[in-house]
C-alpha cells in the first residue's frame, strides 16, 4: 500500500491548482486571440497572414484585451495595425 505524506500532498494540490490556473490563462489568452481575429474579419473582410500572425504571436492577456476593444473601435484596419505596432 503507498502512501501520500502531507508534504507530497500539498505538493500535489499545489501543482494541481498551477496547472488549472495556467491552464485558464492559455484559454482566455486563445479565446481574446480567436474574438479580434473574428471582429476584425467581420468589419474588415478577410485579413492578411502577416496580420494573423501578428496577432496570435501576442501573449500579453491584457494587451489582447486592449486590442480587441481596439479591433471593435477602429475606424479601419490600418487604424487597428497602427494601434498593434
Amino acid at each position: 500500500m503507498n502512501y501520500i505524506t502531507s508534504v507530497e500532498k500539498i505538493g500535489y494540490q499545489r501543482g494541481v491548482k498551477e496547472g488549472l490556473e495556467q491552464g485558464l490563462e492559455q484559454g482566455i489568452e486563445r479565446t481574446t486571440k480567436q474574438a479580434i481575429l473574428k471582429v476584425l474579419e467581420v468589419r474588415f473582410g478577410k485579413l492578411s497572414a502577416s496580420t494573423q500572425t501578428a496577432i496570435t504571436n501576442i501573449e500579453d492577456i491584457s494587451r489582447l484585451s486592449a486590442l480587441l476593444e481596439q479591433a471593435a473601435a477602429a475606424a479601419s484596419l490600418d487604424a487597428f495595425m497602427m494601434a498593434l505596432d
